[in-house]
């Protein structure tokens, strides 16, 4: 095993505190019509008349057809500024970083000659300039992510439950690890979502995104777009109803198992974009349509607010809340109520520094956000570190084992991952690899 990796070890982190400083938005996403806009061009507003006491929204309303047609032929592929998504996942922050004005780039792409004349571009641009630019253009700063990534990551030794090997005895469940699926936990009875990423600099800036190539179960994956179902003719058919007469009792439990586990996902992220459908209209003053079909896409609010479909009062639901909020600069979120046939019967409104209340005195003298933060830092600077020596890196989760691994890679294999940076991005600012 390679000696990149921490282990989580709740212990230590008891008594540490850290704080998250100079966090920024940079930007954020709005789609419309399968284009993703860098701003806030489609975001909706809140419709307050529907924060009450005595709702009654049905969460499921329209989860059967969604999964059933497909919009394949109604939307284009997504395009971020005119670059095709599917070119590179990196585009989002790239496009971004083309997209600012030119001004405030001048002070450090461009010089004036002795003369007085307008200012020419001065290429090749060295190893420094070339980290100064990229550090101006990002704000100064040292990581630029996703803040659901950088939400999982920092939860982490929060949620993260030691693996006891006397499970395997009860039920089957599936181990992780780089080539693997998923991690059942029966002693919680949650699945454990393994998460992993990759980090590239540019010049001084590291930038990371999750590891959409990973073989490992992505919840978010399987519901975030509709997906065409390929037909499957009647041999196909047929050969799938022998494979099931012939599976044994065992086989056919983890069967209905994965399929009840793959129902619960659906519906369970089915109900949160449906309870922003309620809560949301796409006009000032407008009303929520939530007899519209559903199409799920970034649900991006007017003003900047959280909408969480359901208020968990587990710990780990409520630091999962903060940090998402925390990392987005939220200071209120909106939360719904709902029973067990996923119906709101209640929409309330919450400040997030309420949450930090009850993260006193976790496991430790430290609290609970602080120790986040301070896990956060090492694997941030473990990531920095591989990087010295590499020129990309690969870290994963892996729950089984209670470690963060991590992996020295080439350009090469983080291409074929998908993460790259575009033409117009290499261009302008210079960022090339061998």
């Amino acid at each position: 095993m390679s000696k990149d990796q921490i282990k989580i070890r709740k212990y230590f982190y008891r008594d540490r505190k850290g704080i998250l400083d100079n966090k920024r938005t940079i930007s954020e996403l709005s789609i419309r019509k399968g284009k993703v806009n860098l701003d806030r061009r489609n975001a909706r507003y809140l419709v307050e008349e529907n924060i009450r006491e005595d709702a009654n929204y049905d969460l499921k309303v329209g989860l059967r057809e969604y999964y059933e047609e497909s919009d394949s032929d109604e939307e284009p592929e997504e395009v971020v500024n005119g670059v095709e998504e599917a070119e590179t996942t990196c585009c989002t922050f790239c496009a971004w970083a083309c997209s600012q004005p030119q001004k405030s780039l001048k002070a450090v792409s461009w010089r004036k000659n002795d003369y007085g004349n307008p200012p020419y571009p001065v290429l090749p641009m060295n190893a420094t300039r070339r980290a100064c630019l990229m550090t101006t253009v990002f704000g100064g700063a040292d990581f630029v992510t996703y803040r659901t990534l950088i939400r999982d990551i920092a939860k982490t030794i929060i949620t993260h439950r030691p693996y006891r090997p006397n499970e395997e005895k009860q039920k089957p469940i599936q181990c992780d690890s780089l080539d693997e699926v998923v991690f059942h936990s029966i002693y919680r009875n949650k699945y454990i979502k393994p998460w992993a990423g990759i980090a590239m600099k540019a010049g001084d800036v590291i930038i990371i995104r999750e590891d959409d190539e990973s073989p490992f179960l992505d919840d978010c994956e399987e519901y975030s777009e509709d997906e065409e179902e390929d037909e499957e003719d009647e041999e196909d058919k047929e050969e799938e109803e022998e494979e099931k007469k012939e599976m044994t009792d065992g086989e056919r439990l983890v069967t209905n198992l994965n399929e009840m586990k793959r129902n619960e996902i659906r519906q369970r992220a089915y109900s949160g974009f449906k309870f922003q459908q309620y809560m949301t209209s796409e006009e000032p003053e407008g009303k929520a349509t939530p007899e519209k079909r559903l199409r799920i896409r970034s649900f991006l609010v007017n003003e900047p607010i959280e909408l969480k479909s359901t208020f968990a009062e587990g710990f780990c639901s409520k630091i999962h809340t903060f940090l998402h909020c925390n990392f987005g600069n939220m200071e209120t979120f909106v939360t719904g109520q709902r029973d067990e046939n996923y119906i709101t019967t209640r929409a309330f409104e919450r400040k997030t520094s309420h949450l930090k209340n009850d993260f006193t005195g976790y496991e430790g003298d430290s609290q609970a956000d602080e120790q986040c933060f301070s896990f956060l830092y090492d694997v941030l600077s473990m990531t920095k570190q591989v990087l010295s020596r590499a020129k990309a890196c690969r870290f994963v989760y892996m729950p089984k084992s209670g470690i963060i691994q991590f992996e020295p890679i080439t350009i090469k294999e983080a291409r074929k991952r998908g993460h790259d940076f575009p033409e117009e991005f290499k261009s302008r600012f210079d960022v090339y690899y061998s």
